[in-house]
């Protein structure tokens, strides 16, 4: 399981943004969610997404080749 994960702050900022989102529907799809320290604790691997896109995507690299390397020696 990979987790995608950016502080809250970064999450809201971006969100927002989207048409037809208000702070109250944002504010009921967090509470309809698990908890971000549950997310993380259920995952193999997180990725942090707060900076640039490319950092993420780095990050995702990185991880497929180390997952890559594990498939090959099943």
């Amino acid at each position: 399981i990979v987790t995608v994960d950016a502080q809250f702050a970064t999450r809201y900022h971006r969100v927002i943004k989207r048409p037809d989102m208000t702070e109250e529907r944002f504010n009921a799809v967090v509470d309809a969610q698990v908890s971000d320290a549950f997310r993380r604790s259920h995952s193999d691997s997180v990725i942090f997404n707060d900076g640039e896109v490319e950092a993420a995507v780095e990050q995702a690299r990185r991880l497929f080749s180390k997952l890559s390397k594990v498939v090959s020696y099943a």
